[in-house]
């Protein structure tokens, strides 16, 4: 009866232990993020177009204030970190990357245009756009005073230790 008492709360300790690795797991996941400084990738464009941006439903890359998520860098890492799952699939196989999701903020601050620009697996694609789908609203980018459409490329990163 003591044996099976000591090794009911090992076992309970053990799952404590896993549930908590998949935590950490997600947790540096948001570390390297971001430790990696400029994670959106966004490449400058050369263009006269401020005032045509504003009124046109183009995209821009780089604006004069760009769209920020809700609570800043620190506000997504913890979204991120509470929201993207480890495909069951995927952990089984330990397939592991870096998944770059492009997406449009919207000049009302909606995420829109979500799609794959580095694949790693299926899995881990449709993980990585569900999270980004399933975005709040960002504060939009703005253009001479005028919100506008920003494009992003946004890595997601999973990893098993």
């Amino acid at each position: 009866m003591q044996m099976s008492k000591s090794f009911r709360i090992f076992a309970a300790e053990l799952n404590y232990a896993r549930k908590m690795k998949k935590y950490l797991n997600a947790m540096l996941l948001c570390l390297a993020l971001l430790s990696a400084g400029n994670i959106w990738g966004a490449k400058p464009v050369v263009t006269d177009a401020s005032a045509d941006a504003a009124q046109a439903d183009e995209v821009l890359e780089v604006s004069e204030k760009m769209p920020q998520f809700p609570g800043g860098q620190s506000g997504l890492y913890r979204y991120l970190s509470e929201n993207v799952r480890y495909p069951y699939y995927a952990e089984q196989k330990r397939i592991q990357g870096k998944v770059i999701v492009q997406f449009v903020v919207d000049k009302d601050g909606s995420v829109t245009d979500v799609k794959i620009e580095k694949s790693v697996h299926k899995s881990l694609d449709k993980e990585a756009v569900r999270v980004v789908k399933k975005m709040p609203k960002w504060i939009p980018g703005e253009q001479d005073g005028k919100p506008v459409r920003v494009l992003y490329h946004m890595p997601v990163n999973f990893s098993l230790h």
